[in-house]
């Protein structure tokens, strides 16, 4: 994922699929960590991957809503010019999610919160967890 978030803030489409995948995984491996780290740990971990994943989808979905309308423009004529505009727009909705999917990475320090995630591994319990 680290690999990754300089070309999701830079807005690349494949950086951004990528990191939402990345994401996904994370969260599903969170909730073994309560077998060795204490649980509000793993759920504070869990939340801000989740707000990730959610910001990395808007932005995705964006994506995909584009490939689809660039896909459709030359196989209908009579609604190329539409199918344009309606593009256009998705386009700047998508600056625009792009734009609040850094700021949501620099708001939840996304480095640091995959520094916890890897810190918290098996071996590495808190102090005065049994």
């Amino acid at each position: 994922m680290r690999d990754l978030l300089p070309g999701v803030r830079d807005g690349r489409a494949d950086s951004v699929h990528d990191a939402r995948i990345a994401t996904r995984r994370i969260r599903a491996v969170l909730p073994l960590m309560h077998e060795w780290q204490r649980r509000p740990v793993a759920d504070d971990l869990s939340a801000s991957f989740k707000r990730t994943g959610r910001a990395l989808g808007r932005v995705r979905d964006a994506d995909v809503r584009i490939g689809l309308l660039r896909h459709l423009e030359p196989r209908l004529p009579v609604a190329a010019a539409s199918l344009v505009r309606l593009r256009e727009w998705q386009e700047r909705s998508r600056l625009r999610r792009t734009r609040k999917l850094v700021k949501t990475l620099e708001a939840l320090d996304i480095h640091k919160e995959l520094a916890r995630a890897i810190a918290a591994r098996p071996g590495q319990v808190e102090p005065g967890w049994p």
